[in-house]
């Protein structure tokens, strides 16, 4: 196949944070500086992003560091993150505003290892 003619590519995708592990990026024959299509994400969105040169500079750092496909994949990745940080707050606030647990004594963590004793997962 000569350049430019539409080929699947296959980049496997290395992840920080556990999130995209083992993903497969399928992209058609295109430049490295242009966007693949994601098969597990779908179409996507197309969003600008003006930053200052340090800020470019230690984004394109990372992207090398980490084995990203592209800026983008970098960004992608960063506001996952912040979506499960962001979830996470949501969740400990539920928890605090759910009332007064149990008390975490001695007899707290028999129970707890009881119970996965006979889950099974032990």
């Amino acid at each position: 196949m000569s350049p430019g003619q539409n080929f699947p590519i296959f980049r496997p995708r290395q992840a920080i944070g556990g999130r995209g592990t083992g993903d497969i990026a399928a992209c058609t024959h295109i430049p490295d500086d242009k966007l693949c299509q994601s098969p597990y994400y779908g179409p996507m969105a197309t969003m600008n992003v003006s930053l200052p040169d340090e800020l470019k500079e230690f984004v394109e750092a990372q992207v090398d560091k980490h084995g990203y496909v592209s800026n983008s994949e970098f960004l992608r990745e960063l506001i996952r993150r912040e979506q499960d940080r962001t979830q996470l707050r949501e969740l400990v606030v539920q928890g605090m505003e759910s009332g007064i647990g149990s008390d975490m004594d001695e007899n707290y963590f028999e129970r707890l290892r009881a119970r996965i004793r006979h889950s099974g997962a032990a």
